[in-house]
């Protein structure tokens, strides 16, 4: 769906971050990756979600908006399925 829109905060050397990029290049998902440390808005959005650390997970599928903080595999295996109709 054109209108899915996943973004994933993260920064250089976080492992939950790694780990979280990796389970949505495996299941398929449509992402972009934005470094915190290089995009000074970043952190105001996550601020604003209330999230104060990496990784952080803000997506909009079918017009509805989902937003965590941290690597949750629950959350992403949900995310996965909403997005492509499977998990990975």
């Amino acid at each position: 769906m054109t209108d899915d829109l996943v973004t994933l905060y993260s920064q250089p050397s976080c492992g939950p971050c790694f780990a979280t990029k990796r389970y949505l290049d495996k299941a398929g998902v449509p992402h972009v990756v934005v470094d915190i440390r290089e995009d000074p808005a970043a952190s105001a959005v996550l601020k604003r979600h209330g999230m104060t650390g990496t990784p952080a997970v803000i997506a909009t599928v079918a017009c509805k908006k989902y937003a965590w903080q941290g690597h949750r595999p629950d959350q992403l295996e949900a995310l996965a399925y909403l997005v492509t109709g499977s998990a990975a």
